[in-house]
């Protein structure tokens, strides 16, 4: 069952903003991050902390980009996921069991978050906290969707959760478009460990 809810509203549906409106709206959007220390005077995603705030990266497409460019021989388990979405919360502890699992093999995790950047502090890290999450997360804070989505896999229409294992150096790779089983993802990273 994958979340119903789109990944970020598109613009063009929402007639009440003009052209003017969405260039101010997104300009205070970069001076906010900036103000807030999401930003860099360099344009890099800043995962550094702030004194009493716990650090999660906050990914663009670039990075994430570059690890699914990731040529080494990993298998690279890749999850697209929210806390607002149930089918990716009722399906963690597959992606906790099979780290722990594989923890001593050339396997790795990535939780990549499509929460929004303002509820970071607010809802994701508070999730995290509780739920006690070892896996490494980070937040993709990306908002034309469009531009990305079919990068990942062109079978994508952007529905949550989603889920890629490859392994680039072995030309391995598989896509879930919806909630995996913990047979179905064991069974592709045994075949990119191959």
């Amino acid at each position: 069952m994958n979340c119903p809810v789109p990944l970020f509203p598109k613009f063009e549906k929402l007639p009440s903003i003009r052209p003017n409106a969405k260039a101010l709206l997104f300009s205070a959007g970069i001076i906010f991050l900036f103000m807030a220390g999401g930003i860099s005077v360099s344009g890099q995603s800043k995962s550094a902390p702030k004194p009493g705030k716990a650090a999660l990266p906050v990914w663009h497409w670039k990075e994430t980009e570059s690890l699914l460019k990731n040529a080494n021989d990993t298998v690279y388990v890749v999850n697209f996921w929210a806390t607002w979405c149930r089918p990716c919360i009722q399906e963690l502890p597959v992606f906790e069991a099979s780290a722990k699992k594989y923890q001593n093999r050339p396997v790795r995790f990535v939780m990549i978050s499509m929460d929004f950047l303002e509820e970071l502090q607010t809802r994701l890290l508070p999730f995290i906290s509780r739920r006690k999450m070892q896996l490494p997360v980070v937040l993709l804070h990306e908002p034309d969707q469009n531009k990305w989505i079919s990068k990942v896999d062109q079978a994508w229409e952007g529905s949550l959760p989603a889920t890629l294992v490859f392994n680039n150096a072995k030309n391995h790779r598989s896509f879930f478009g919806s909630e995996v089983r913990a047979e179905e993802l064991e069974k592709e990273i045994e075949k990119g460990l191959r």
